[in-house]
């Protein structure tokens, strides 16, 4: 006997719930996840399987070789399920995020900073990640003074990178740091 789909869901049974209630999530991502979940746990329950991570693998690589999906596409599958796991275990464990109650609202004051917010989260990182990616992309926004981040050149993250070693004597960790905040910002 095949089992139903909503055994192989047991493990995590509220996850849509949590899936529409997930802030970090633009709608129509959310509504991609749902069908990307629904598919892998129906498949799942339709091969007897586990809702494991190798069983995530298997669903993607078959829907790959049969449907031939954008890498795109592709992509937001392998994110969906990395969204489900990670939820699953914080459920299992009671634990959501180490990012205090009262800074969950906080997304930030410009646009470039609610997008490096939603990146940092939605991959959870720490919260003193967050805090000190956001403390280095406002000195680097000072720095750049009236130019738009978007328009932001190699040269310019140079001349900041250099201003911190020059002017204000950091060390290599620290430039490194800096320069992966706005490795982060620009990706």
């Amino acid at each position: 006997m095949i089992p139903k789909p909503s055994t192989a869901a047991s493990t995590f049974p509220n996850w849509a719930a949590v899936l529409a209630a997930d802030p970090l999530l633009p709608g129509g991502l959310r509504e991609g996840y749902h069908r990307t979940l629904n598919a892998f746990l129906d498949f799942c329950g339709q091969k007897g399987l586990a809702v494991t991570a190798p069983a995530a693998r298997q669903f993607v690589e078959l829907a790959r070789l049969e449907g031939a999906p954008s890498p795109g596409r592709l992509q937001q599958w392998k994110d969906a399920l990395n969204w489900y796991f990670q939820r699953r275990r914080e459920s299992r464990r009671g634990v959501w995020s180490d990012v205090p109650p009262l800074a969950r609202s906080d997304l930030g004051n410009a646009a470039w900073e609610a997008a490096l917010i939603g990146y940092l989260r939605q991959r959870r990182r720490s919260w003193r990640t967050e805090q000190t990616y956001r403390g280095w992309m406002w000195r680097f926004v000072r720095f750049l003074g009236s130019r738009p981040i978007g328009e932001v050149t190699g040269a310019e993250v140079r001349a900041f990178l250099t201003k911190l070693a020059v002017e204000e004597h950091v060390g290599a960790a620290t430039q490194r740091q800096a320069l992966n905040a706005l490795v982060v910002q620009a990706g």
